[in-house]
């Protein structure tokens, strides 16, 4: 709400779920908590509260994990969009009708709001499972059996259909500014003219998991029945030029064992030139 209040024109931020409406510091604090084995409360949600609104429950209902874990699945409907560059949004802006629904600089703020996503939580991330329709628009179908199944569940209330298509519709121009670049170079991956962030690229430089055997992004194609019908491991690409890493130093030829090449080569190269000197002037 508060959230709404600070942006009152923007459609996209009067609802949760875009970038900007999370706590990313309860997330930094949640993720710290167990992957360092201390007891830690897990964050709960009641989607039908605020009647269909949505908010998180009372802290006194949440799960208190104790022991340490092996698997940690973290879920999220816009997990692995990242924020594009002025220019690529635009570009994208300019050929897209659904888009220009909206005003560019609201979808700017959706934008820089993601950025801060890529800081807070990616680099926690592993092993990237991705879920992805045949077909975007089965997401007003499956929203809209979530919110009846809820209804019929639970005896609670919840969003008219009309108020869960409108709900579906803030969530489409996400798609259509992020999903291209995650199914093109994967969660791990980049274009060769970007940096790459610690978790990104073939070799991460964070020191967490890295194995390609199996890649570390797999893609389920769903139908509109919500059925696997296909399968594709996503590797992150090899960089093909000779772009700097983000964590590499920006001088390489410097590091110790270069450098100690370097030196004997120009003090043997000095030491050759002073003795042919000396001889021309004998």
């Amino acid at each position: 709400m508060a959230l709404a209040q600070r942006y009152p024109g923007n459609a996209l931020l009067q609802l949760r779920g875009q970038p900007g409406s999370h706590d990313l510091q309860l997330a930094r604090q949640t993720f710290a908590g167990l992957m360092t084995g201390q007891p830690t409360a897990i964050p709960a949600y009641d989607k039908s509260l605020h009647s269909g609104l949505g908010d998180r429950r009372p802290r006194s209902e949440w799960t208190v994990v104790e022991d340490s874990l092996d698997i940690l699945l973290f879920e999220g409907w816009s997990l692995g969009f990242k924020a594009l560059s002025m220019d690529r949004l635009r570009s994208i802006y300019s050929q897209s009708p659904l888009l220009q629904r909206h005003s560019l600089d609201h979808l700017v703020t959706i934008n820089q709001f993601l950025s801060q996503y890529e800081d807070d939580v990616y680099p926690a991330i592993d092993i990237f499972l991705h879920l992805t329709p045949t077909d975007l628009d089965y997401v007003y179908q499956w929203r809209l059996q979530q919110e009846h199944h809820m209804k019929a569940t639970r005896d609670v209330s919840g969003l008219s259909d009309e108020a869960v298509r409108a709900f579906v519709d803030t969530y489409m121009p996400a798609y259509v500014m992020y999903l291209g670049h995650l199914e093109k170079y994967g969660f791990f991956g980049a274009p060769d003219s970007a940096l790459l962030r610690s978790y990104e690229g073939w070799q991460r430089h964070d020191g967490h998991y890295d194995n390609n055997q199996f890649a570390r992004h797999l893609r389920f194609r769903l139908d509109k029945h919500r059925q696997v019908v296909a399968t594709t491991p996503i590797f992150p690409t090899k960089r093909s030029s000779s772009v700097p890493d983000s964590r590499a130093p920006a001088y390489p030829w410097l590091r110790p064992s270069l450098l100690a090449v370097t030196t004997c080569a120009i003090g043997l190269i000095s030491w050759s030139l002073y003795h042919h000197q000396r001889r021309q002037v004998q």
